[in-house]
């Protein structure tokens, strides 16, 4: 077991200095992203350690951000505590990040191009009108091709193309973020209901990061890790004077 620091000024001065460090990075990333569909802020806090020497933790806001119309059909939004699940080259992750599109193979990807998965793997989607229901069932309407060629066309009405897969994780999972709107599955991870998704074709969910709410909390920070610094400069100073002159013969 490593030894616990002796608690000091100087000590302690550092650990704050970390902890300021450490918001004033969360605070910039969530700014970064204030225009990222379906980001979720995170938030850094103090935890008191070792005889009250501050630690940096973080966590993520799950609460809503605004849904705004598109008219895209393949823009979806989600409310509640739901999210994609995506493939990428790192593994599955998830994200709310809901502006998705086709490539060239007609795959439903997201904007990064990470493959949108389904309950049987990656979707493939035909020539036709896409539906996405409140459940995640997207279905397709194939293109009319006349009469007597619908007679014969197994696709004629709508299809069933696939089914989004959508999971949940519990409330007080840590959700950990993993770049580009992305988060890292939680082993506590499930499939949500059919009956329980709310998913609106046609939107999406802005970012829950407030910009001037985030720009007051990084002056506040930044003011807080200058005083920081004073202080330990006055520390030092005493150590200084305590060091070099108490005791000298008068």
């Amino acid at each position: 077991m490593p030894p616990i620091l002796k608690n000091t000024g100087l000590t302690s001065a550092a650990a704050a200095l970390h902890f300021y460090e450490r918001r004033q990075q969360a605070i910039a990333n969530n700014l970064a992203n204030v225009n990222t569909t379906g980001f979720k802020k995170e938030r850094v806090f103090g935890r008191m350690v070792d005889d009250a020497v501050a630690a940096a933790d973080s966590m993520t806001d799950r609460s809503q951000g605004d849904i705004t119309p598109t008219g895209n059909s393949l823009d979806v939004a989600m409310t509640g505590d739901a999210f994609l699940v995506v493939q990428t080259p790192d593994g599955e992750r998830l994200t709310r990040g809901g502006s998705l599109c086709l490539d060239d193979q007609r795959r439903l990807v997201t904007s990064q191009g990470h493959l949108v998965l389904g309950e049987l793997g990656p979707i493939t989607l035909p020539q036709g009108d896409i539906g996405i229901g409140r459940d995640g069932i997207i279905t397709v309407q194939p293109p009319a091709t006349g009469e007597a060629a619908d007679r014969g066309n197994p696709l004629r009405g709508r299809l069933n193309a696939a089914v989004l897969r959508i999971e949940s994780i519990p409330a007080n999972a840590v959700l950990q973020h993993a770049g580009g709107g992305l988060f890292l599955p939680d082993a506590g991870r499930k499939a949500a209901a059919l009956a329980d998704r709310q998913v609106m074709q046609g939107a999406l969910e802005a970012s829950n990061v407030n910009s001037i709410e985030s720009l007051t909390e990084m002056i506040d920070t930044v003011r807080a890790y200058a005083d920081v610094q004073k202080s330990i400069t006055v520390m030092d100073d005493i150590r200084g004077i305590a060091a070099n002159q108490i005791g000298k013969p008068v």
